[in-house]
Order: structure tokens, then C-alpha cells, then sequence
């Protein structure tokens, strides 16, 4: 057994966080002189001490998969139309359809060493040892995010989105009358296609293995989804990428983004050098996925009881009436009385 797959097993990063080369390389030094100088057209990197004091932090920390929308089980649940409806609504029409392992070393290496440049939109990043740029627009492009007005969490829409926010959507899709970001769970909402969309946000862009709490960023892009307000990939990606690595503690779920990024620019990741972290595989956001979240209950009869905040049935899955998971009416996205 290869030391990549015994690491593996631990779930748990393994990578050095005190290298004794130079992780910067001359390229990375070039580039840091050219910035130095303030010539134009310099690409953004990170210092060697930065990339030290990343490892730092993410050394010893739990990596799980990355999970993905599983098509398959939601055609059969009845709400897949409905779910990828919202998702078209955003401009992620490709999002969906993404799905890759997650693997310990790429991921705890892309973290510690990209540089972003929001200004010129610009990102350079290490995996395998080797330097990648990419443009905003092409990492966006390779998540199957192609519409031309993207908002990004540094443009003003966002920017003026307040923490306590309008009420109504909120009361639509969860019938409480308030949003308090300190007490509103995501189990609060009701309507099966809006919390599985929630929830792939969760388990991808957002990183977070049980959501808890519905915060506002989450918030801010469910609404975009009813108003089809297209959303940048890129920004509120990095913005958690940021998060991740300037904590010492917190698991990490990122890592099957990491992996789609790398195959976009020609990488490789075979076995038996990498190895997933899940083993057996679990990076799918399927019916088995939404039993253990306890969003879903198999009756034994090729339908499956939808359950609420007090894990009580509210719907029967697959609906014998389409229209109950409508996502264009909000008079459908309560139960009715």
C-alpha cells in the first residue's frame, strides 16, 4: 500500500506544512519582483511565507468529499425538472452536471498556494507541482457558468444585501414571517426543490457538511434563483477558498472542485497515486445522501415520504401531480392547508 492511500484512509491532510524547497519557484519570484515594480500585466502570487502559513493552517484537517448532484435519483424523486429550473434561473446551467472525486494531496495544494487578483480577474494557482492561470471567465466557464452578466460578491447587488432582508421570499418558501440568520434553519425550508437546491450549494461552492443555519450568502442566491439574477462562480468560490485557508480548524469539502479545475487544465489524478478520501465512494447528493440527512424517508414502495423541520411527511415522492413542485408559483411552494 502506497503512503498516498494509507494517508488516505485518515481522512486527514498529510502534506508538510514546513517545506524545505522553494514552493515559490523563479517563476513566482519573477513575479513578485514584477509587482514590486509596478509593471503592468503582472499576474497575482503569493509569497513564501504565504504559502507556509497556509500549510500551517491546513495541516491536520479533515477532508471529506465534495458532494454532487446525483440526476439519476432526482428524475426519480419527480423533482429534478424543477431543481435544474432553479439552477437555469441563476445561470449555472451546467453546474448540475459536474461531479469528480476528492483527493487529499491536490486539494490541500491548490488551497496553499492560488493567488487571486479580483481587479484584473485573474487567478494562479499549483497542482502537481506545475503553475496554472486562469481568467474568472474560464473558471467560471469550466463549472458550466456562461452567462455574460454574472454578479459578483464585490459588485454592489451584493454588496447592499442585508443581512436581515426582506421578509417575503423568506415567508415564501419556508412560511415564517421573519429571517433572523441567527435562527432561521435550512430544514425550515419546506418545498423539495428549493432545499435541494440549497443543499447542493451547501455540499459544493459553500463547503459545509451539515448547513445548520441558513446564512445570508445562501439566502442571497436562492433569491437570485427566483428573480433570475444570474450569479458568479469564481468570486464566491475563492471567497470560501479564502475562508478555509485563514482558519486553523474546520473541515474541508471543497476538494471535487479542485479536482474539476485540474482536469480542466490537462491533469491527471490516477490511481494508486491518489487515492479519494471516500473510500467507499460517497460524493454523490443522491436518495441514500438525502435518507442520512433525514430529508427523506423510503416508504418501501418506490416512494419516499418528503420530511419537514419536525420530520413529518408533507409530500409523497414521486408527486402524482407535477405542478405540487412548481418552482415558478410560490403558491405552490408550501404545502396547502
Amino acid at each position: 500500500m502506497g503512503k498516498t492511500a494509507a494517508r488516505a484512509r485518515t481522512h486527514g491532510s498529510s502534506i508538510d506544512p514546513n517545506p524545505q524547497k522553494d514552493v515559490a519557484g523563479p517563476s513566482r519570484k519573477a513575479a513578485d519582483k514584477r509587482k514590486k515594480r509596478g509593471e503592468e500585466g503582472s499576474d497575482p502570487s503569493l509569497t513564501n511565507a504565504e504559502i507556509k502559513t497556509y500549510r500551517s493552517n491546513l495541516w491536520g484537517r479533515t477532508i471529506r468529499p465534495t458532494k454532487f448532484y446525483h440526476r439519476k435519483s432526482m428524475k426519480k424523486l419527480g423533482v429534478h425538472d424543477g431543481v435544474y429550473n432553479l439552477f437555469l434561473q441563476l445561470g449555472w446551467r451546467g453546474f448540475l452536471r459536474l461531479c469528480d472525486r476528492t483527493y487529499e494531496e491536490p486539494t490541500m495544494e491548490f488551497l496553499s498556494t492560488y493567488a487571486r487578483d479580483d481587479d484584473t480577474k485573474v487567478l494562479t494557482f499549483q497542482l502537481k507541482g506545475e503553475h496554472h492561470r486562469l481568467t474568472y471567465e474560464e473558471l467560471d466557464s469550466i463549472m458550466g457558468i456562461n452567462d455574460p452578466l454574472r454578479i459578483s460578491p464585490q459588485n454592489q447587488e451584493y454588496q447592499d444585501f442585508p443581512r436581515y432582508p426582506d421578509a417575503n421570499f423568506w415567508m415564501q418558501i419556508s412560511g415564517l414571517a421573519t429571517f433572523n440568520p441567527s435562527r432561521q434553519r435550512a430544514k425550515h425550508i419546506v418545498h423539495p426543490c428549493w432545499r435541494i437546491a440549497h443543499r447542493v450549494l451547501t455540499t459544493s461552492i459553500f463547503g459545509r457538511l451539515e448547513p445548520g443555519q441558513i446564512n445570508r450568502c445562501e439566502l442571497f442566491f436562492l433569491r437570485n434563483m427566483r428573480h433570475a439574477l444570474p450569479l458568479s462562480f469564481s468570486g464566491f468560490f475563492l471567497d470560501k477558498c479564502d475562508s478555509i485557508r485563514q482558519r486553523s480548524s474546520g473541515e474541508i469539502l471543497i476538494g471535487g472542485l479542485i479536482t474539476i479545475i485540474g482536469r480542466a487544465v490537462g491533469l491527471d489524478f490516477p490511481a494508486p497515486e491518489y487515492i479519494p478520501v471516500d473510500t467507499p465512494p460517497n460524493f454523490l447528493l443522491d436518495c441514500d445522501a438525502l435518507i442520512r440527512m433525514e430529508m427523506l424517508l423510503d416508504r418501501g414502495t418506490c416512494t419516499y415520504s418528503w420530511l419537514d423541520s419536525d420530520k413529518a411527511s408533507v409530500y409523497i415522492l414521486p408527486s402524482w401531480i407535477g405542478s405540487s413542485f412548481d418552482t415558478d408559483d410560490p403558491d405552490t411552494w408550501l404545502p396547502p392547508d
